[in-house]
């Protein structure tokens, strides 16, 4: 299981001066839930949406007044946004949602919405994550972003993993701004099985290619791996990457000098 998982959640995550080891999972989870379109209706300004993922329903995931935005499912980005008015739950897994204004034409049964207001900020410092198999930090959130100052230590994947899908998992959303800064990653992205996963992945499960992440800065960290076993990062569906004065050390020379 992750170590910090918050799924629909606002204000900031703040996730500080911690140790964690041997996770089977990610160490910190942060995104929201994509809920399926399956009803609308013009004369009540309406929608009814579902819960998808078979591991995710029974959440409060809508409040009055948070604002919604409408999902393409070939391509993860908005096309409409509005408030909600009036919340009916219906069931575990479904809810009706009364608007103020009439939603929009959508795919039933295949766009999603996507809770814009229970978004956080995340903060990530200080933090020591490892040894273990899983993942560092998975996060899809359009707020912004920071993981400065963590020791990322034999995490087998991805110390960073920025994805976002409407198909399985329901993760949202799309990420404007991540910095990750001034943090150092020990022998990390050896995979399970011993298939290497890149250090820094961005990989939303998209059906038509174009941009769904925004920014991602890479600055001041130091790298130590084995050059002929990590795999390249991975950018994927992403508007810009920033890489600067970053250091790269192999792994055997620092052993040594321990």
């Amino acid at each position: 299981a992750d170590f910090f998982h918050f799924s629909g959640c606002k204000g900031v995550v703040h996730i500080e001066n911690c140790k964690a080891a041997g996770a089977h999972d990610d160490f910190v989870n942060v995104h929201g839930t994509h809920l399926r379109i399956v009803e609308t209706n013009e004369d009540e300004k309406s929608l009814r949406v579902r819960f998808e993922n078979p591991n995710t329903w029974g959440l409060r995931a809508f409040y009055e007044k948070d604002d919604i935005e409408f999902i393409k499912k070939d391509t993860l980005l908005p096309y409409a946004k509005r408030k909600i008015k009036k919340v009916e739950r219906i069931s575990d897994k479904e809810y009706k949602l009364f608007l103020y204004k009439t939603p929009p034409q959508a795919d039933i049964g295949k766009d999603v919405i996507e809770n814009a207001t229970l978004t956080p900020e995340l903060i990530v410092e200080g933090n020591s994550f490892g040894p273990s198999m899983g993942r560092g930090i998975l996060c899809t959130t359009r707020k912004k972003t920071e993981i400065k100052n963590n020791i990322f230590y034999k995490n087998g994947g991805s110390v960073l993993h920025v994805s976002g899908d409407c198909n399985y998992w329901m993760e949202s959303g799309y990420t404007k701004n991540i910095c990750f800064k001034n943090n150092t990653v020990i022998d990390c992205g050896y995979g399970p099985g011993g298939v290497f996963q890149p250090l820094i992945c961005v990989a939303p499960e998209v059906m038509k290619e174009g941009p769904v992440h925004g920014t991602i800065r890479i600055e001041g960290n130091k790298f130590i791996t084995d050059p002929d076993t990590t795999a390249d990062n991975y950018f994927h569906c992403l508007k810009k990457v920033i890489v600067k004065n970053n250091i790269f050390e192999k792994i055997e020379d620092y052993y040594e000098k321990r």
